[in-house]
């Protein structure tokens, strides 16, 4: 109710599509011809919300706030179910439940889709993978491949996540008892990705085609602005400098010119490059939580506590997950969409914030690597006494 507020840029174009599904219009901005800038998984979402509780955007952030306050409890199964320790479980909720990511249900951003999708895909991929292929496998594989489907439709650079799920897993020793089911997730998403790719290229609307060629292009504005380098603690200066790159675009709508700059300038400049890769991952990954610019504003040592208890989670969650894999096949569903995602946002996707669609599985991975450092002290203790 306080953070919340009508919907701007992405969310109103989200909005709006959901209202034209209402209205019988289909996927469309305007009511008039269709629209392939947005997927359709989140405005789908929001229209079947708008139809139940009716057509206004604050009935959207009361039940993704709901939603993500249910997701402690699948959070805390999976954690117990794993460590077969409930304490593991209660570190897990409890992360989850006090972290500053949650201030995404506050927006109608396809993120908040995500994240209870994204959780439902690593626990579906992590059962499957604990025992041979069987009936119940089938089903896990069915529900992984629906959910890394929805995932493909909820943000394109997901599209992919079945595919290469299985490319991994074709070659991973680990996994060979598991390529049915493997290959089965891959199927069933490349059946609801490849539909809706269908769908663009049978309905294409005009002046649509360079918008995934601006999103591309725009990731890679400081080659262009000649500073090779997204700012990653500053947050303030990070939301300028996509300003700057947004009035930089709008001066210039010669796609494949810019194109043909930008494969130059790269040419010309590979260490650079390098730089402004490395600067996309420590944004993803490492750059202060939402919300700590207005908590810096309040207490700067407050600010650098979050930002430093922040970093460790995910250092904890990426030692626990690399550690795992090595003696669990099933750790693979944990590692495997952390690094595909860290791939595609470093090299192919527009700059975000934060991870906010593995949030959950951060908060379970270091909550484990806590449960099991605390086991070895315990064990430690008990032979030395």
């Amino acid at each position: 109710m306080f953070l919340g507020s009508p919907p701007t840029k992405d969310g109103l174009q989200y909005h709006q599509i959901a209202m034209n599904v209402l209205a019988g219009n289909g996927i469309s901005l305007d009511s008039v011809s269709p629209t392939s800038i947005r997927p359709p998984a989140y405005p789908v979402f929001l229209a079947t919300i708008y139809a139940i509780f009716g057509q206004d955007y604050r009935n959207a952030l009361y039940v993704q706030a709901l939603l993500h306050a249910l997701l402690i409890f699948p959070l805390f199964g999976l954690a117990c179910a794993i460590t077969r320790n409930s304490g593991a479980g209660w570190l897990a909720a409890g992360f989850y439940s006090l972290h500053p990511s949650l201030e995404v249900v506050s927006f109608l951003h396809a993120e908040n889709l995500l994240i209870v999708l994204g959780l439902c895909f690593v626990m579906a991929v992590y059962f499957m993978l604990q025992a041979p292929w069987n009936r119940r496998s089938g089903w896990l594989a069915t529900t992984a491949g629906l959910c890394t489907g929805l995932m493909g439709l909820t943000k394109p650079e997901f599209s992919f996540l079945g595919a290469a799920l299985f490319a991994v897993g074709w070659f991973w020793p680990g996994l060979k008892p598991f390529r049915c089911g493997l290959a089965l997730v891959f199927g069933i998403s490349l059946i609801w990705v490849g539909g809706w790719q269908l769908r663009n290229v049978m309905v294409k609307a005009s002046g649509e085609a360079s918008i995934p060629q601006y999103t591309l292009l725009y990731a890679y504005y400081p080659a262009f602005s000649g500073k090779w380098w997204w700012p990653v603690m500053d947050m303030e200066a990070l939301e300028r400098e996509r300003e700057e790159s947004r009035n930089f675009f709008a001066t210039r709508l010669d796609t494949q010119a810019l194109r043909k700059e930008l494969f130059r300038l790269v040419g010309e400049n590979p260490i650079q490059f390098m730089q402004l890769i490395v600067s996309r991952v420590l944004i993803l990954w490492f750059s202060p939580p939402v919300g700590s610019s207005v908590l810096g504003k309040i207490s700067p040592v407050m600010k650098h506590l979050i930002l430093f208890f922040s970093d460790i989670l995910v250092l904890m969650a990426f030692s626990k997950m690399i550690v795992l894999v090595r003696r669990r096949p099933a750790a693979f569903a944990f590692l495997l969409p952390a690094l595909y995602m860290t791939a595609v946002y470093a090299l192919v996707h527009a700059i975000r914030r934060y991870g906010y669609p593995f949030v959950p599985i951060l908060c379970l991975q270091a909550a484990m690597m806590i449960r099991a450092a605390a086991r070895r002290l315990r064990l430690k203790s008990c032979g030395q006494s």
